[in-house]
């Protein structure tokens, strides 16, 4: 009885080892699959509340630094407009003053040789004497006018430096044109999408007059040497026949900043100068 019992309990342990055997083989050739882990799942509404959060936030931070620049400083549209109202402002376009870089030439005779140019710059002053007359009609202008060339040369076989200015009034017609848009014209649509234009007046200047020279010369006057280009006593005298004549095309920008374009020619004893000029000029 005891070894039936034996033998029966020996035969339940070789079943389970067997059974366990088997499933281990079974295992290492992929016979038998685990379950996955499950991914877990948030609670609903939590990743939707995080991402409304964010979005909130920079919202509100995006609006406070609009708030922030619109405090420093005006609009975009603001300043446009601003800009638009003074171009169009009525300006009676009665004065202009005007500077010159100028690029002069020189040809010269009697006994002159070698004489070259500098850079230099001239001055002057425009003013339209009837008020009453709209600018767009051809008109007289009048005003003054300063003008200065320097240079190197030979007079007489004697090198020297040369310095002129060359000044007094003039006179000639001139007109200017009522623009693209009409100045009372204040009422211009302005669009903050598209690229604002404003008006430009161009115009012409054809100018004359008879100089003074004002001399500065490199070399003492002396007795035993002529007065010439380079060595005068006088510092004030008549250069003759101290013609000139100019013609200017300009526009005028923002209804008060002129951009001059200038060409002309400046005659004195024995030589001639010719030049060309790019200037800007003050309206009102």
């Amino acid at each position: 009885m005891f070894l039936a019992k034996m033998i029966k309990e020996k035969k339940k342990e070789l079943y389970c080892s067997f059974i366990m055997l088997m499933f281990i083989n079974s295992l290492a050739n992929g016979q038998i699959l685990l379950p996955k882990t499950p991914t877990p799942v948030a609670p609903p509404g939590y990743g939707s509340s995080i991402d409304n959060t964010l979005k909130t936030k920079r919202k509100y931070r995006m609006q406070r630094n609009q708030e922030i620049r619109s405090l420093e400083k005006p609009t975009q549209s603001e300043d446009s407009k601003q800009l638009l109202s003074e171009t169009l402002a009525e300006r009676p376009l009665r004065l202009a003053i005007e500077t010159n870089l100028i690029y002069p030439r020189i040809k010269t005779t009697k006994n002159r040789d070698n004489y070259t140019t500098d850079i230099t710059s001239h001055l002057k002053v425009f003013l339209r004497n009837n008020k009453d007359l709209r600018s767009n009609v051809s008109q007289f202008w009048y005003g003054a006018r300063i003008a200065m060339f320097s240079g190197t040369g030979e007079q007489n076989n004697k090198p020297g430096r040369y310095g002129f200015t060359y000044f007094g009034p003039m006179v000639g017609v001139g007109k200017i044109s009522l623009g693209t848009h009409s100045l009372g014209n204040e009422k211009m649509a302005i669009s903050s999408q598209q690229r604002m234009q404003l008006p430009v007046r161009s115009g012409w200047f054809w100018m004359m007059g008879v100089s003074a020279q004002s001399i500065l010369s490199s070399r003492e006057s002396t007795e035993d040497e002529p007065e010439d280009d380079f060595n005068s006593s006088k510092k004030i005298s008549f250069d003759p026949p101290g013609l000139w004549l100019e013609y200017t095309y300009f526009q005028i920008h923002y209804g008060a900043l002129g951009l001059h374009y200038s060409v002309g020619a400046q005659q004195g004893k024995g030589k001639l100068f010719v030049y060309l000029g790019l200037g800007i000029a003050g309206w009102n």
